[in-house]
């Protein structure tokens, strides 16, 4: 696991930048952050946040986050609610029904995650790795 999965993972901290830019492994030798995967950093999103839905034992709108299903589950697969968006459409992130539902800005249904009485957002950083994982094309 990466160190800087762990700091995005829980939200922003004051040295949340710095953390990341001394964290082994977090820079590239060109520089670049590397892209998020679903493996090593979206997967821990889905587990945290998502699976109590859409996990092994309850599967809302048909969709299985767990990680033997999650990447055959969302990846170029028709949304249940708005079957013309893909659930991930890798490198679209508007045309990404997981993304609108995140933002709550799906045309159909609520934002996720949700919580007891409504929706609830996830982090601002979690999102982020969402974000640059659909953008990146969603790597394994």
């Amino acid at each position: 696991m990466r160190q800087r999965s762990i700091a995005m993972l829980f939200g922003p901290a004051p040295l949340f930048g710095l953390a990341l830019l001394l964290s082994p492994g977090a820079v590239t030798a060109e520089g670049t952050t590397p892209a998020p995967t679903l493996k090593n950093d979206v997967q821990m999103i889905f587990d945290m946040a998502c699976t109590d839905c859409h996990g092994e034992k309850h599967q809302k709108s048909k969709l299985n986050l767990s990680p033997a299903t999650a990447k055959q589950a969302l990846i170029n697969q028709p949304s249940d609610e708005m079957p013309k968006l893909m659930r991930v459409k890798p490198g679209d992130l508007e045309g990404s029904y997981l993304w609108q539902k995140l933002e709550g800005k799906a045309a159909k249904g609520k934002g996720m995650p949700r919580g007891i009485f409504s929706s609830k957002r996830l982090p601002d950083a979690q999102l982020e790795v969402i974000r640059k994982w659909i953008e990146a094309g969603a790597p394994d």
